[in-house]
């Protein structure tokens, strides 16, 4: 649910409007806040009733976040706190409690010390700025030494150690898939299913997918007939509301350039039977509620700890790097080695060519 959402909902709850009425209007807004019984409430009981409209604000601050964004901009703001107990612990008295968000230029140009890449420092400092903004604090310590100490980053370390790139193949996919069912985590096997064949990114796509946009086509067919449509607002290349297709593949045999899948990845049938016991999905299509979407309940943060472990549980010798685009990344190596043609690849997960080359390294000596 976005913040927007949720603002929209609380106010609703304030002023006694039901969902399908429109907030009121500018002026409206004032009187209906004033009058409405929580304020009045807390101006009889002298309750400041500014925390309350304050906390809101705060609410939309956090909506200039990017889709997705939350669980990163967790890790910033979590990263400080820990460079602030490390300092503490070293130096008593040097960075209490209190005084963390407090920020020194000092501070923040030895913090990033810690960060090795230029991108992610430049996030983490993002992300401290926004908490000092919503904790009233200055943001002033952003200033010429540490765009310097950011800037240097650019250079790279002289000796170049290239990332490791966590690739979900199908092989693995399957084992994982087994794991998480034994393990009652359903949420998880049907994530990792959905984002290898549709090629999600999962925080900026597979969560935010509203339930009224999960469409399935012929499921009282014979099998090889059904269709699963899921429309999304927008990818990261494709910014434009758009409508993506996978068919049943439990009885049909792939072509060249198609991952063989079969009834085990039938992602149509496998995500149907997932929803058949989501409540969430129900009540999306008895409301046609546009606010209700697949990762709306779901632990954001848990997510990759959960593939670490799963990968690791399933023997994957890269199980350290195991993150959410492992999956996308395996299907469009599978695509190659299937002997897809670039454009088909490129196309079919919203890649852009230096970044598929990349990442389909793990599958070079395969390709013919």
């Amino acid at each position: 649910m976005s913040a927007v959402t949720r603002i929209n909902a609380v106010l609703r709850s304030l002023l006694s409007i039901s969902e399908d009425q429109p907030l009121p209007k500018p002026t409206a807004m004032l009187k209906a806040l004033y009058d409405c019984p929580t304020f009045r409430e807390c101006r009889e009981n002298g309750k400041d009733c500014r925390l309350i409209i304050r906390a809101l604000s705060d609410q939309s601050i956090i909506q200039s976040l990017k889709a997705g964004s939350a669980v990163s901009y967790q890790s910033g703001v979590n990263h400080w706190i820990g460079f602030c107990i490390m300092l503490e612990d070293m130096w008593p008295g040097s960075k209490p409690v209190h005084s963390q968000l407090d920020v020194t230029e000092d501070e923040a140009t030895d913090w990033i010390l810690t960060i090795p890449k230029h991108g992610t420092a430049a996030s983490y400092i993002s992300h401290l700025k926004l908490a000092c903004a919503l904790a009233r604090r200055p943001t002033d310590w952003d200033g010429q030494r540490l765009c310097a100490a950011l800037k240097s980053k650019l250079i790279g370390n002289p000796i170049d150690i290239k990332k490791t790139r966590w690739v979900l193949r199908k092989d693995m996919l399957v084992l994982m898939m087994a794991r998480f069912r034994y393990q009652g985590q359903e949420w998880l096997r049907i994530l990792i299913l959905v984002a290898f064949v549709f090629q999600f990114r999962v925080f900026s796509e597979y969560l935010v997918i509203r339930y009224v946009d999960i469409v399935f086509e012929g499921l009282h067919l014979p099998p090889g007939t059904q269709m699963l449509k899921i429309t999304l607002d927008g990818r990261k290349n494709r910014r434009y509301r758009h409508t993506l297709e996978r068919p049943c593949t439990c009885v049909i045999p792939p072509k060249k350039g198609q991952v063989a899948l079969g009834a085990e990845l039938c992602v149509v049938h496998q995500f149907a039977e997932y929803l058949r016991n989501d409540p969430y999905y129900h009540l999306a299509r008895r409301t046609d509620s546009t606010h209700l979407v697949v990762g709306g309940v779901l632990d954001h943060a848990a997510i990759i700890p959960a593939l670490k472990n799963g990968a690791r549980d399933c023997g994957d010798v890269d199980w350290r790097t195991a993150a959410t685009h492992g999956p996308r990344r395996g299907f469009a190596s599978e695509m190659a080695v299937a002997g897809a043609k670039l454009k088909e690849i490129l196309e079919a997960g919203d890649w852009r060519s230096p970044a598929f080359q990349d990442y389909i390294e793990s599958v070079k000596d395969q390709l013919l």
